[in-house]
C-alpha cells in the first residue's frame, strides 16, 4: 500500500528503505535455502529500485546490472562478517525468535496420537554418519521413555536421574543429528547412547535432554551402541508395574494367567507376542474409536491398531504378569539420501516399542509391532502398508513415474537444504570461537 502515497523523491527513498527492511527483518524469522535465495534477489531488485531514484535517467538493464555488481561486491564481506562478527547462540543469524515447528513428539503419548503423527510427510530430523551406516532394523531412533499409565495417555516418570553407569556394548555408531525444531527438550539418538553432545545430558533412562526447548534447528553429535550386552541403568520402580485401577480387567486376567503357566519371564513374553501372531491382529493407520478400557476393547474385539496399540497392550499385559516394563517413543528406519549421503527420518517413521526388565539382563528392547507386521521394520511405514497412505497419484505403486520423478526431485533437494542448515544455519557461537581457535585467535 505504501507506494499508493508516493508524492516525492523522499516518499520513494523511504519505501525503499522500508524494502530493505522488511527484507532483513525476514531473515530473522525464515532461516530455509529458498527463502535466503529469494531474499537475495529482492535485494538486488530494491538495490536497482534505490539506483534508479538516485538517477532516474539511466536505463533500467543498465541500472539492474550495476545492483547486481553492487551485491557480488558485498558478499565477501557478507562471508566475512558471518564467520568473524560475534554471534548469541542461536540460529544462523542469532535470533532467538526464529519460526519454530511443533509437529513431533510431545512428552506424553495418547493412543492414536502416533498413527496421526504418522501422516505427517516433514522431516523430523536428518542423520550423517562418521561409521558405517546400520541395517535399518537397527535404527531406532530414542526419544522419549513413559512409565506412568492411566488408561489412555502414558506420561515419563517423575524425577529421572541422570545416568551415572556406562554402558557398554557392541557395533559402536558415531553420527550427526540435524533436529528440526519441536519445542521441548528431548533430542532423538540411536539406542543406546554412550556419548553426546556437550549442551545435552543423557538421563537413567537414557533418553537425551537438551538445556532448553528446540525451538530452531539444532544439530548435535553423538555416538551410540546398536548392541547393548546388558542394560542395568535406570532399575525398574514402582512405576514400572504400575496400572490404573479398574481398569482392563480381560487384560490384566489373562497376564496373571500366563504368569501362573510359565516361570520364566521370556516363556511370558513369548506367550504374548505369540498371542499378537495368531489372532487375527492388523496393522493399520484407521483404528476403530476405543472407550474406557481402551486395552480390553483393542486385543478382544477390534484388534486393529497401530504401533502405540501394541506396544500399550504388550506392556500392560508384561505388568500384570508381574514384569517391570515401559513405554519408548521415537522414530525407527528412514530414508537414505544417496545425493547426500544422509538418512531422513520423517514424521511418517514415528514408532513407539517397549522395554521389559529381565533378571541377569536388564531392560531388553521388544517390538510387538515386529510379531503382526515385520515388514514394518524392514520396509518402513509405507513397506507396511502398501503405500496406501499416499494420496492419489502419489502412491508408490509400479510403474508411478511421477512419484519416482517426485522423489529424486526431493532427494536431490533434501541434500542441498540438509548442507545448508549444517554448514550455514547450525554455525552457531561455539563453531565460531572453534574457528577461531584455528587461526590463532584467543577468545
Amino acid at each position: 500500500i505504501k507506494p499508493l502515497e508516493i508524492r516525492s523523491r523522499r516518499d520513494s527513498m523511504v519505501t525503499v528503505f522500508l524494502s530493505y527492511f522488511l527484507t532483513i527483518t525476514s531473515l530473522f524469522v525464515f532461516e530455509n535455502l529458498s527463502m535466503t535465495l529469494y531474499l537475495f534477489v529482492s535485494v538486488w531488485i530494491t538495490t536497482g529500485v534505490l539506483i534508479h531514484v538516485i538517477a532516474p535517467n539511466g536505463g533500467i538493464r543498465r541500472q539492474m546490472r550495476l545492483a547486481g555488481r553492487l551485491v557480488l561486491v558485498a558478499i565477501p564481506l557478507m562471508a566475512l562478517l558471518f564467520l568473524l562478527f560475534p554471534r548469541l547462540p542461536g540460529s544462523f543469524w542469532g535470533a532467538p525468535w526464529a519460526r519454530q515447528s511443533r509437529s513431533g513428539f510431545s512428552t506424553s503419548i495418547r493412543i492414536g496420537d502416533v498413527s496421526r503423527l504418522a501422516l505427517v510427510d516433514e522431516p523430523a530430523f536428518s542423520v550423517s554418519f562418521d561409521s558405517p551406516v546400520p541395517d535399518t532394523g537397527e535404527l531406532y531412533s530414542r526419544g522419549i521413555v513413559c512409565q506412568r499409565f492411566d488408561g489412555v495417555t502414558w506420561h515419563p516418570g517423575r524425577h529421572q536421574p541422570h545416568r551415572r553407569a556406562r554402558v557398554r556394548g557392541a557395533a559402536l555408531s558415531r553420527y550427526t543429528v540435524m533436529l528440526e525444531p519441536h519445542g521441548h527438550r528431548h533430542l532423538f539418538v540411536l539406542d543406546l547412547p554412550t556419548t553426546v553432545n556437550p549442551a545435552a545430558t543423557i538421563m537413567a533412562d537414557h533418553t537425551v535432554v537438551a538445556r532448553r526447548p528446540v525451538r530452531q534447528r539444532f544439530h548435535y553429535r553423538a555416538a551410540s551402541f546398536l548392541n547393548s550386552e546388558k542394560n542395568f541403568s535406570g532399575a525398574p520402580d514402582d512405576t514400572a508395574l504400575q496400572l490404573p485401577p479398574n481398569r482392563n480387567g480381560r487384560t490384566i486376567a489373562l497376564g496373571k494367567r500366563w504368569a501362573r503357566a510359565h516361570a520364566a519371564q521370556e516363556s511370558v513374553m513369548a506367550a504374548a507376542l505369540d498371542f499378537f501372531r495368531q489372532n487375527g491382529f492388523r496393522y493399520t493407520l484407521q483404528p476403530d474409536r476405543l472407550g474406557i478400557d481402551a486395552v480390553d476393547e483393542f486385543l478382544f474385539s477390534s484388534r486393529k491398531g497401530f504401533c502405540e496399540h501394541f506396544a500399550t497392550a504388550f506392556t500392560v499385559l508384561m505388568r500384570a504378569a508381574g514384569i517391570p516394563a515401559r513405554m519408548v517413543g521415537g522414530y525407527q528406519g528412514g530414508t537414505w539420501n544417496e545425493v547426500g549421503n544422509f538418512i531422513t527420518v520423517r514424521h511418517a517413521d514415528a514408532h513407539v516399542w517397549c522395554e521389559v526388565w529381565f533378571d541377569g539382563r536388564g531392560w531388553v528392547r521388544v517390538d510387538p509391532t515386529f510379531a503382526v507386521a515385520p515388514e514394518r521394520i524392514d520396509a518402513g511405514i509405507e513397506g507396511a502398508l502398501s503405500g496406501r497412505w499416499r494420496p492419489g497419484i502419489l502412491r508408490r505403486q509400479q510403474g508411478a513415474w511421477l512419484a519416482d520423478w517426485i522423489d529424486s526431485l526431493q532427494l536431490v533437494w533434501e541434500a542441498v537444504n540438509t548442507r545448508w542448515n549444517m554448514w550455514c544455519m547450525g554455525f552457531s557461537a561455539e563453531d565460531q570461537i572453534r574457528l577461531l581457535k584455528q587461526l590463532g585467535v584467543s577468545v
